[in-house]
Parts: C-alpha cells; sequence; structure tokens
C-alpha cells in the first residue's frame, strides 16, 4: 500500500474574511486552492497523492483535508464563504448526500456546491477539470491542469 503524501503551499499570509475553497477529488489526488474573493487571489493550495477516495469515505475524507488545510494555512472558520468541489460522478453524489458544512468546522449557512467532472479545452489543454462555485453576483472557476488557472467571473 502506498503512503498518503500532502504538500501545503501557503502563498500569501494576509487575506480578508471572503475565503472560496475549489476541491479537485478524484480516486487517488485531492486538490484544495484557498482564494480570496474580496482581493482576487489565491492564499493557498494543498495536493494529497494516494488518497484512497472512494464513494464510501468520500466525504469524510475530503473534510479532514480541508480542515488540516485550514488549520495548516490558519484560515478561520468564519472566513470561509464557499466551497466548491469538482469529482467523479460516483464520488460527488456521494459528496452531495453526505458532506455538510459543520463536517468542517463552517458556518452552517457556508454554500456548499458539488459538481460532476467538465472536460473542456481551456487555454491549449485538453480535458482539464473545473470546479465551480457559482454565486449571485458572479463565479469563481479554478481550472486544475498541468497549471492551475483560477478566474472570477461577474455576470
Amino acid at each position: 500500500m502506498n503512503s498518503v503524501y500532502t504538500h501545503h503551499d501557503k502563498i500569501r499570509s494576509e487575506y480578508s474574511m471572503d475565503i472560496i475553497i475549489a476541491c479537485d477529488v478524484t480516486p487517488n489526488c485531492v486538490k484544495i486552492v484557498f482564494y480570496d474573493r474580496s482581493l482576487s487571489r489565491r492564499i493557498a493550495r494543498t495536493a494529497v497523492v494516494n488518497a484512497g477516495i472512494t464513494a464510501e469515505n468520500a466525504a469524510t475524507e475530503l473534510a479532514k483535508h480541508i480542515f488540516i488545510s485550514m488549520r495548516e494555512y490558519s484560515v478561520p472558520s468564519s472566513a470561509v464563504t464557499a466551497i466548491g468541489i469538482c469529482a467523479p460522478m460516483l464520488i460527488s453524489l456521494a459528496l452531495e448526500e453526505e458532506l455538510a458544512p459543520t463536517d468542517m468546522f463552517l458556518r452552517p449557512d457556508v454554500d456548499v456546491r458539488v459538481l460532476p467532472f467538465v472536460s473542456a479545452y481551456i487555454d491549449g489543454r485538453f480535458a482539464a477539470m473545473l470546479a465551480t462555485v457559482p454565486m449571485s453576483e458572479g463565479t469563481f472557476v479554478a481550472e486544475f491542469g498541468s497549471t492551475l488557472n483560477m478566474a472570477y467571473y461577474t455576470n
């Protein structure tokens, strides 16, 4: 059995109290990005390799990785306003049913959106994975490919 490897990368120490978390979940890997919506920039990212995510443990494992990352980056639970999760169909169905903000010690009103994988041709790369967090004033998009690209679109 391969051991789980987690890499934390803190990009900035200063941030507002309007943090969005974008997650890309596959059976073998979890990528988490913390994005400051008010300041329009990434503040941190986490990559977990050999994660061993299944439909049965998806909610527990993702909640654990998000919570550990929040502690690693000193992000208070009151700062998180939305979470967008992109995962394969079986895992996304399990996450939709079982994952709650309170599992990560977040406020119950945190908007959690779970979407199945979306393939696209973006910036010269095929089959990129998108995680989106729709909001009334716009949409936050994280593209996980060979590099990480993020954008915030206003309506």
